[in-house]
């Protein structure tokens, strides 16, 4: 994308956890990129369980101490039998979520009721950290780092940046990957939030390597830490849970992230193309945003501005409960106060 807008050239702004802190290579041929995607397969598939074809039980304990509606303490136990057939059952504060996925469908105790943002992220974080990518359309660079005395390579993705070499852009997501063990060390959808696998005592549950801990950043300040208690093959006692009951209805199923740009206004006095990422949870049943943050600005007035933006947004329902990584730039229509000032001065 030699000829993109400025609006999807900037890079991101410094960040004490952001491990990639020079010039990144943009891989152009067949053999960087085989190589790079190569890497991520590898850590996906060492890092997930499951993927030897072992159904199994995991259990998980958190605290997450951030500003959404549902936050402290929590639990998580996941069964799983395949891709399509698992049941999770989640505790956060006073709220418990169930699903049971199954041939016939998705499985819950309400119709209706979301999933909280935060307890999606740890879904995300513990199961799906690296999805798989629309390899045609991704632009790929990588970079060696150094992180915590180990010699990682930063893959990171993304269709929407220029063709150079520089730091991160703010339109990149990021897997930092141990190319001798293969394993994920470094998560990060977008930049402002950051999740750290720590492998100090990891358990193998048939060849893969489950991190015991896994420690969430958002805005520079810690977000989640999640500790991984235990995986355990699928006792035949744990069968009849994965079967629907009279107190389970039919739901929503909720997916990984999702991640895309929105345009506004921009503000009297702020520099036109200012951005702010908003990590979001949208509606199943409406396309209404559920709930909202912002990943990191140094300006209120920006924060707000963007968060009230993402929350007046609809978007189309396509029946699954979305993780989003919004990002808000300030670059379209003629510039507005910022709150508080008098529009007409």
């Amino acid at each position: 994308m030699l000829g993109a807008s400025p609006a999807f050239c900037q890079v991101a702004a410094p960040d004490v956890f952001e491990p990639v802190l020079e010039n990144a290579k943009v891989l152009t041929s067949v053999e960087d990129r085989d190589s790079a995607l190569n890497l991520l397969d590898l850590a996906r598939h060492s890092f997930r369980p499951g993927t030897g074809g072992h159904p199994f039980v995991l259990r998980a304990s958190f605290n997450a101490t951030g500003q959404t509606e549902f936050e402290g303490n929590g639990t998580l136990q996941e069964i799983v039998v395949s891709n399509a057939h698992w049941r999770m059952t989640a505790q956060i504060g006073r709220t418990t979520v169930v699903r049971l996925a199954t041939n016939a469908g998705m499985y819950g105790t309400s119709a209706t009721e979301p999933v909280p943002l935060r307890l999606q992220l740890i879904w995300t974080a513990i199961f799906n950290p690296i999805p798989p990518l629309q390899v045609n359309s991704a632009m790929l660079r990588s970079a060696a780092v150094s992180y915590q005395g180990s010699s990682l390579v930063c893959v990171l993705s993304s269709g929407w940046i220029p063709a150079q070499s520089t730091s991160r852009y703010y339109q990149e997501r990021e897997s930092c990957v141990d190319p001798e063990t293969h394993l994920l060390r470094v998560w990060s959808e977008k930049p402002g939030i950051y999740a750290d696998y720590d492998y100090e005592n990891a358990i193998d549950f048939h060849g893969n390597l489950v991190p015991r801990r896994i420690a969430i950043s958002e805005g520079g300040n810690p977000l989640v830490v999640i500790h991984i208690d235990s995986v355990e093959d699928l006792a035949d006692r744990d069968q009849d849970v994965l079967k629907p009951t009279p107190d389970l209805v039919k739901t929503f199923p909720f997916v990984s992230t999702w991640d895309f740009p929105i345009h506004i206004p921009p503000i009297e006095g702020v520099p036109l193309n200012s951005r702010v990422i908003v990590h979001a949870s949208v509606s199943a049943l409406d396309g209404s945003v559920i709930e909202a943050e912002a990943l990191r600005s140094t300006n209120p007035i920006l924060t707000r501005a963007a968060i009230e933006a993402v929350k007046s947004q609809h978007f189309n329902p396509n029946g699954t409960q979305r993780e989003a990584f919004i990002n808000v730039q300030f670059n379209s229509a003629p510039p507005i106060a910022p709150a508080g000032k008098d529009s007409a001065q």
